[in-house]
């Protein structure tokens, strides 16, 4: 299983910008040999809150606040440990200087064009649960990242 949510284009999340609850959020289940597909719009890059302490310290050491556009996703199967991660694109502002600096180049995608439309495969390796044994590989095909169209998530296979 997948959950997945990201911001919109203008990198604004619903439920906390004015956007209605649930606009680019997502569950999204794997097939039976653990792969999924996934369309979806391109996030936009946002900032950190910066009208506060936190902000005027950034300014005090030349940083700016700006996060790369990014989707996040929580993988999940029965008797793994569920992993909380994002995946970046490369061409993305800021993802080699994230303010949070939680992004590292395992986690940029290089997305090819393929046809009118931006797309990327990624794959997970799940940990066992604590006590369990094996490892389960779930390969993410996300065919399709629509350029900065607005719109929430659509999953197919």
């Amino acid at each position: 299983m997948l959950d997945v949510w990201q911001a919109d284009a203008d990198g604004l999340y619903s439920g906390s910008s004015g956007l209605p609850a649930g606009l680019q959020r997502g569950t999204v289940a794997a097939g039976t040999e653990g792969r999924f597909a996934l369309r979806t719009a391109v996030p936009g890059a946002y900032t950190i809150p910066h009208q506060d302490p936190a902000g005027r310290l950034l300014a005090a050491c030349g940083r700016h606040p700006w996060r790369p556009a990014h989707v996040h996703l929580i993988v999940s199967a029965g008797g793994h440990q569920p992993p909380t991660t994002q995946q970046c694109t490369d061409s993305s502002d800021y993802p080699g200087d994230d303010v949070a600096a939680a992004v590292k180049d395992s986690l940029i995608a290089r997305p090819r064009r393929h046809g009118g439309q931006l797309a990327f495969g990624y794959g997970f390796r799940l940990a066992p649960a604590r006590g369990g044994t094996g490892r389960l590989t779930i390969i993410a095909a996300i065919p399709s990242l629509r350029d900065r169209r607005p719109g929430g998530l659509s999953p197919w296979c």
